[in-house]
């Protein structure tokens, strides 16, 4: 549907309830003079859309991009569109995901700003306490001496840190659990597969993590 561009003016709820559709199969485009980057669409239905039209911060040959904010007046009146493009005009020039915006807009309406708002926090799976718990047992069978010697590990060193680890003394995660994913591999895969593997380098790890500094063996307990 090709769009006509029309003048910039102030809107009103008067002015925007007399507006008539425009032309059969174009869409007509108003300017906000109080809001700059705000927009109303009318289509030949009399449909009336508020949007923003935006450049990314810095990029100021790239060609406008454009992100819907609702019906007239269903989902916003004047007012409320005025307070959303100054709300989202910002993100959305500084790269934000327009998907996110859509996401973070609904959230406002249930959550205060403080938990939808804040940066990506990271996370990772509780081995830690996995290790200590649900995932013992499985552990305890992988990291049996026999089965540690039949894998090319030397046992005393793991089983030190796996012992330390099950006590609560440290936080052995992330050593072990590489160990844990090779005994694995090596059941399912079977022995004839591993026969001719290189642990060299997996064991410098174990004895580099025994001889490392404590703060970076793991969290006392």
């Amino acid at each position: 549907m090709n769009v006509t561009e029309s003048r910039k003016l102030e809107f009103t709820e008067g002015w925007i309830r007399r507006l008539d559709p425009a032309p059969q199969g174009k869409r007509v485009a108003y300017s906000d003079m109080v809001v700059q980057g705000l927009r109303l669409r009318v289509n030949d239905q009399g449909e009336k859309i508020f949007s923003v039209v935006y450049r990314l911060r810095g990029d100021n040959n790239g060609a406008p991009k454009t992100f819907t904010i609702g019906r007239y007046p269903d989902e916003y009146k004047i007012k409320g569109a005025r307070d959303e493009a100054l709300r989202v005009l910002p993100e959305l020039k500084a790269g934000r995901d327009q998907g996110k915006l859509i996401l973070r807009r609904i959230l406002a309406d249930y959550l205060p700003r403080e938990i939808w708002n804040r940066p990506k926090i990271g996370f990772s799976a509780p081995l830690e306490s996995w290790l200590r718990g649900a995932l013992r047992p499985w552990a305890e069978e992988l990291l049996e001496p026999a089965r540690l010697q039949a894998t090319g590990f030397r046992p005393a060193p793991v089983r030190k840190k796996w012992l330390e680890h099950v006590s609560g003394t440290q936080n052995w995660q992330y050593a072990l659990w590489p160990v844990l994913m090779w005994q694995a591999f090596f059941d399912e895969a079977g022995r004839e597969r591993c026969d001719q593997a290189d642990l060299r380098g997996v064991n410098s790890e174990i004895d580099r993590s025994e001889s490392a500094p404590r703060s970076f063996q793991g969290d006392s307990r």
